[in-house]
């Protein structure tokens, strides 16, 4: 059993092995846990605080390993963009490529998350208050 404050014998195995790929589900099947629920589990993993400190100190001691900063990327990057916009077939993918991938690191672009809704449609119109039911259903796409 693990002390308060330490990672319990399974999340060590999710760690060990979401460091591996970074692949959440497979990390969670990995360590023990169903494959029916490996991929609630894996997500679920990722928020736990613990978790979270444990995948975000080795990012960084690998980072630090193979001498990766912010700045180094986004000068690869920069190297990637320029390299693709002056080959002798522009390359006008691989330029948007590397500058949607700046755009990322620098924190202007965040990739979409899918999040499951709990509760009836009357439930969630009822969270946002300031739409009408035909508004609220209109914008999500629900037809009214």
């Amino acid at each position: 059993m693990a002390k308060k404050g330490e990672l319990t014998p399974k999340q060590s195995i999710f760690v060990n092995e979401f460091m591996s790929d970074f692949n959440a589900t497979r990390s969670a099947i990995s360590a023990g846990y169903s494959p029916k629920t490996a991929g609630a589990i894996g997500a679920e993993n990722l928020t736990k605080p613990l978790i979270a400190a444990e995948i975000k100190k080795r990012q960084a001691v690998l980072a630090d390993a193979h001498d990766i900063t912010l700045k180094s990327l986004l000068d690869e990057l920069d190297e990637a963009r320029s390299a693709a916009l002056g080959a002798d077939t522009v390359q006008s993918s691989a330029a948007v490529a590397a500058t949607m991938a700046k755009a990322k690191l620098c924190g202007l672009i965040v990739d979409k998350q899918d999040t499951k809704a709990s509760g009836t449609v009357t439930h969630m119109i009822a969270e946002a208050p300031k739409l009408s039911k035909e508004e609220w259903l209109k914008v999500h796409k629900m037809g009214a």
